[in-house]
C-alpha cells in the first residue's frame, strides 16, 4: 500500500495540471469514486492543483470538493482567470473556516472581492495582489503569517491594515507591497521583519527606505521593483518549500550606475549589519 500510494503522489506530482483537468471535468458520482481511491494525504495537492484550474467552478468547489477535501486542503491559489471571476468574500469565509490546516492562500486579482474575513490560526503565507477594487479592505489575523503580499489603493486602509498586522502577525518575515505606500507607517517595527520588498514606489526616498530599515533590527533584505511583476505570487507561495521565500539569485545585488550616496551608503552599513 505505501508503495502504491507513492506511485500515485508520483503521478499527481508529475501531472500537476492534467490532473486538476481530468478532475474537473469528472461528473459528481466519479468525482466521489475518485477520490475515494486516492490516499487522503493526496487530497491536498489535487485540490492544490485544481485550485489553479481554469475549469474549475464555484458549485463544484464549494458544494462538492471542499466539504470532502477540507481537512486535508493546506494550500490554494486561485490564479485561474475563472475562479478570480465567481470568487466572493463568501467563498474566501468558508474556505478559511473549513480548511484547519490551511498555510498558504492567494487571492491576487480576484477582482470581486471587498471586506473577506481571513482569520486563520495556521496560514503563514498570503497573498493579496491586485484583489478586490478600490474598497478592498480585508479583516486579518493571522498569528502565524510569515510572508505576506499586499497591495490596496486606499492609503488610510492601508496604514489601517500596517497597523493590525504589527499585533496580529509578530512573526512575519517578509513583506511585499505594491503602492502606492506610506513609508511612514513602516517605522512601526516588526521585529522579525528579514525582507521587505517594495513595487512600483517610483517616487520613494532614500531617506524614507533608511528610516524603516534603522527601525528593523533583522531586516537585511529590500528590494525595489519597479514594476508588479506576475510570477511574484506563485514565488511567494511555493508550495512545499521552506518558511522563508528566497528571491531570485542576484536580484537585489544590482546597483545603479555612479557612486552611492551618503544615505545609500547607511542603507548598505545598517543591512550588513551583524
Amino acid at each position: 500500500m505505501g508503495r502504491s500510494t507513492r506511485k500515485m503522489e508520483t503521478l499527481v506530482e508529475l501531472g500537476g495540471r492534467a490532473v486538476a483537468r481530468s478532475v474537473a471535468k469528472m461528473k459528481e458520482e466519479e468525482l466521489s469514486a475518485y477520490l475515494a481511491l486516492m490516499p487522503k494525504d493526496l487530497w491536498g495537492t489535487i485540490l492544490w492543483q485544481l485550485s489553479k484550474c481554469n475549469l474549475l467552478d464555484r458549485g463544484r468547489f464549494v458544494k462538492h470538493l471542499l466539504p470532502q477535501c477540507a481537512p486535508y486542503i493546506d494550500a490554494l491559489q486561485f490564479t485561474a482567470s475563472n475562479a478570480r471571476e465567481w470568487l466572493y468574500d463568501t467563498d474566501v469565509n468558508l474556505v478559511v473556516r473549513q480548511c484547519p490546516n490551511l498555510t498558504q492562500l492567494d487571492l491576487s486579482r480576484c477582482r470581486h472581492l471587498t471586506t473577506p474575513r481571513i482569520h486563520h490560526p495556521q496560514l503563514k503565507r498570503l497573498a493579496l495582489l491586485e484583489a478586490g477594487r478600490k474598497e478592498f479592505n480585508p479583516s486579518i489575523d493571522c498569528p502565524q503569517l510569515r510572508a505576506f503580499a499586499l497591495q490596496l489603493q486606499n492609503i488610510r486602509v492601508f496604514k489601517k491594515q500596517m497597523a493590525l498586522l504589527e499585533t496580529r502577525s509578530p512573526l512575519l518575515e517578509e513583506l511585499h507591497l505594491v503602492g502606492p505606500i506610506d513609508l511612514k507607517v513602516l517605522t512601526i517595527a516588526f521585529p522579525n521583519l528579514q525582507t521587505l520588498r517594495l513595487i512600483g514606489c517610483i517616487s520613494l526616498r532614500m531617506s524614507s527606505i533608511l528610516h524603516v530599515v534603522a527601525s528593523h533590527p533583522r531586516l537585511t533584505r529590500v528590494i525595489l521593483d519597479e514594476f508588479l511583476r506576475p510570477e511574484l505570487p506563485e514565488a511567494l507561495l511555493d508550495r512545499g518549500e521552506d518558511d522563508t521565500t528566497q528571491a531570485r539569485e542576484g536580484e537585489d545585488e544590482e546597483e545603479e550606475p555612479g557612486a552611492p550616496s551618503e544615505e545609500e551608503k547607511q542603507v548598505r552599513e545598517i543591512l550588513h549589519r551583524g
